[in-house]
């Protein structure tokens, strides 16, 4: 099991028979474009965002993305979701990650 694997384990992400959230981020103008490369992996029910989309998938569909979107910058998993409408809220939703399931002193 690789960092990444052990990672996603750790988080609880593989829970679920394998399925969880992927984010894809990508340009301004390029969603649609994405979308065609996701479809064409067999990705289906993606949500459209600005310079974004999301859809559910697999350890192999992600490292599908990863491999084969042409027009992805990042290929993202989330680890936390919280709400918020301004700064102090952005700073007390990252408070209530627990951190050391990601980084430690070393």
């Amino acid at each position: 099991m690789n960092f990444f694997e052990s990672l996603l384990r750790k988080t609880n992400i593989l829970e679920n028979n394998n399925n969880f959230e992927i984010v894809v981020k990508t340009m301004q103008g390029l969603e649609d474009v994405l979308i065609q490369e996701l479809t064409q992996l067999g990705v289906e029910d993606i949500k459209k965002y600005k310079r974004a989309v999301s859809f559910h998938g697999d350890k192999e569909m992600l490292y599908k993305a990863n491999l084969h979107l042409r027009t992805a910058i990042r290929v993202l998993v989330p680890i936390f979701k919280f709400k918020l409408k301004n700064e102090d809220e952005l700073y007390n939703g990252i408070q209530q990650i627990d951190w050391s399931n990601y980084l430690n002193n070393n």
